[in-house]
């Protein structure tokens, strides 16, 4: 029996319906031969022909890593225009949704793989399927400047939401590991807006860090574009009084001073900084610095006050130029380490509950089973039975290398976390203790699993490779004798709604599954059924329209029920959708025990004074309550509510929010 969370992410043949059911009529039995096939060419990249593509998620955190070693040349696939040796030798496909805008950039990079030479085409398909006729819509071999014969198209007029493929091969007959990314409407930033501000660390010395004002891969892609935001001002000592290319940063603060320097040794001359308190919208000017102190007079060296464990914002400009310079943070006596920095401090781990983490200026722990640690935390977890146990880490990013020598900001590229697992709840553990352990360049997500015993108690090491400090979202999940073989499990939005797919390759006993939202991705609540199939042995295919998601991002999860009751969760998926209505009031969890339930409001400021008023669903008023908050905008209730419907609302003196929650 397949567990639900191991997924068949790559095999996306069995993926979009929109690409893929007019290539393929799929059996069981056929299911189970093309599993066997794949298994004899385990070597043979998915993605090796078009009807197998892998999607581009635009504007990803991170770009998606591939290969294209051992790939076949495919009879049927075309050759790039502009392939200089005009041959193809081990293509590999992709295939993206073209977005409003209709236009993208889509860039491929080898740091961190092997494939220094790539080339790329793009396709429009006839009937927008993986079988229509091609016409190539772009094409690059070598645009790249700095990234090593790595190649770069940027296409506008793109049909919304029509799909495209994208063909990737080397250069010759050249194969490796590469990344490939896509972003809307042109090469920018992620940390274009205040919002999106990149994380930063504090060193106790300053090892300049290479950043630009231009691109999400600072060294890598040639000088393009940044955007100013419409609301963003320029400081008063920025002489040219602009923020034509205006990126953003933001740090904790470590100590009661911190030094902020730029070095102006790019394309990015005359840099200028502002550095901020307070939150995006509402922050307040501190230091300000022009041109001083740098190479040639063009740099940045400035020293302010901070405040020990509070976070700072940083707007960064470059006069007219876009560029990348080196930049670094330090406070020599400063020094803030994780809480579960030690062994001893190690916090629990709950069962199927999410916890978020980072290894940023945590120290070395010395040896382990699967290499050296350079700054790792320490995580235990107590077993409530005998069975198999997957810890996941995922969403790993702003992940920075941290160790002794030069940092290099990595966080488009790799996250470069590993992982050990220890049979022992005494905190020196050896090699002997060591269960299971990963040390390798990992991508978003990964996980380890092991057979644990009830009632023991075991440790879990996670650390930077080669020093890499990281945030990432770590999770304990079960192994149970599952009714479903999940295949897959994605979204998107469209406009302003989230579509949800899924499907399954084979399911025993599945009554329903349930949709599950969340605002901050740890309190799920439900917002639909859908009825499964009972017992299948051929492949079946889901979808739920969320039509209210929050403004910003939705997390989701299924919960799979069985005709026994038996409950399963899948992974939880994130989706980002800029079109939804702002002002969402959303009442999680729901339904809830009718004696405290927490909201959430997109466009809310939690530090006006407002009112919570609960009524029944014949309109009587049960409760009218000031909002508490307490930065978790709890609501608790002197009396529990008994079972059934009831309307919450939200009143303050410019709006007024409701939404209904079910007390069981």
């Amino acid at each position: 029996m397949k567990k639900i969370l191991k997924y068949r992410e790559k095999s996306h043949n069995f993926g979009k319906k929109i690409i893929f059911t007019p290539c393929i009529s799929i059996s069981f039995l056929f299911l189970l031969t093309f599993q066997i096939s794949l298994q004899n060419l385990s070597a043979q990249p998915l993605n090796d022909s078009i009807c197998s593509a892998i999607q581009l998620q635009i504007d990803a955190k991170n770009p998606a890593s591939g290969t294209n070693v051992n790939a076949t040349t495919v009879a049927g696939d075309p050759i790039g225009t502009c392939w200089l040796l005009g041959t193809k030798s081990h293509t590999v496909w992709y295939y993206f949704f073209a977005p409003a805008s209709g236009n993208v950039t889509i860039t491929t990079d080898h740091l961190g793989g092997t494939l220094t030479d790539s080339q790329i085409a793009v396709f429009a398909s006839s009937d927008n399927t993986c079988n229509g006729n091609l016409t190539e819509v772009g094409c690059d071999d070598d645009a790249g400047i700095t990234c090593n014969r790595c190649a770069s198209v940027k296409l506008t007029g793109l049909i919304p939401e029509k799909i495209y493929f994208v063909e990737l091969d080397g250069y010759a007959n050249n194969t490796g590991t590469f990344y490939i990314d896509i972003h809307n409407g042109g090469i920018i930033l992620t940390n274009d807006n205040c919002s999106n501000a990149m994380n930063m660390w504090v060193g106790q010395a300053c090892n300049l860090q290479s950043q630009c004002t231009h691109t999400g891969h600072p060294t890598i892609i040639p000088v393009t574009t940044a955007t100013a935001e419409t609301w963003e001002t320029a400081p008063a000592c920025w002489t040219q009084g602009t923020t034509l290319n205006t990126v953003w940063f933001k740090f904790i603060a470590i100590d009661a001073t911190t030094n902020f320097q730029i070095e102006a040794v790019g394309g990015g001359t005359d840099p200028h900084v502002g550095i901020y308190s307070g939150v995006c919208g509402n922050l307040t000017l501190i230091a300000c610095q022009e041109d001083k102190g740098g190479a040639a007079g063009k740099g940045v060296n400035i020293t302010f006050a901070t405040t020990v464990g509070q976070t700072y914002y940083i707007q960064y400009d470059n006069d007219v130029a876009q560029g990348c310079n080196y930049m670094c943070l330090n406070s020599p006596g400063g020094k803030v380490t994780p809480s579960n920095n030690l062994c001893a401090n190690a916090p629990p781990l709950a069962l199927n509950t999410p916890v978020t983490g980072n290894t940023w200026l945590a120290t070395s722990d010395g040896a382990f089973s699967c290499g050296s640690t350079e700054n790792s935390i320490w995580y235990k977890y107590t077993a409530p039975a005998t069975n198999t146990y997957y810890f996941t880490l995922s969403e790993q990013s702003g992940c920075m290398q941290l160790n002794n020598s030069a940092p290099i900001h990595t966080g488009f590229y790799v996250a470069n976390l590993q992982m050990a697992i220890y049979n022992t709840s005494t905190c020196t553990p050896v090699a002997t203790n060591t269960i299971t352990c990963s040390e390798t360049y990992n991508t978003n997500d990964f996980e380890l699993s092991a057979l644990l015993t009830a009632d023991n108690t075991y440790l879990l090491l996670v650390d930077g490779l080669g020093g890499a400090a990281c945030e990432f979202r770590l999770q304990v999940t079960p192994d149970p004798i599952l009714s479903i073989d999940l295949i897959f499990f994605d979204g998107y939005s469209k406009e302003d709604v989230n579509i949800l797919e899924w499907s399954t390759a084979s399911e025993i006993n599945n009554d329903y599954f349930t949709v599950e939202r969340s605002p901050d991705g740890k309190n799920f609540s439900g917002i639909g059924k859908i009825k499964g199939n009972g017992n299948s042995i051929f492949i079946r295919s889901y979808n739920f329209i969320d039509n209210s998601p929050v403004k910003g991002i939705s997390y989701y999860r299924l919960k799979q029920t069985d005709f026994d009751g038996t409950e399963t969760y899948t992974k939880i998926i994130a989706i980002t959708n800029n079109y939804a209505q702002a002002n969402l009031f959303d009442i999680y969890p729901n339904p809830n025990d009718g004696k405290s339930f927490k909201i959430y409001v997109g466009d809310y400021n939690y530090n006006e004074e407002a009112l919570i008023i609960i009524r029944n669903i014949c309109g009587s008023e049960l409760y009218k309550l000031p909002v508490n908050n307490d930065g978790e905008n709890t609501i608790n209730l002197e009396n529990k509510l008994p079972a059934g419907v009831y309307i919450v609302t939200l009143l303050n003196k410019n709006k007024i929010y409701s939404n209904k929650i079910i007390v069981k």
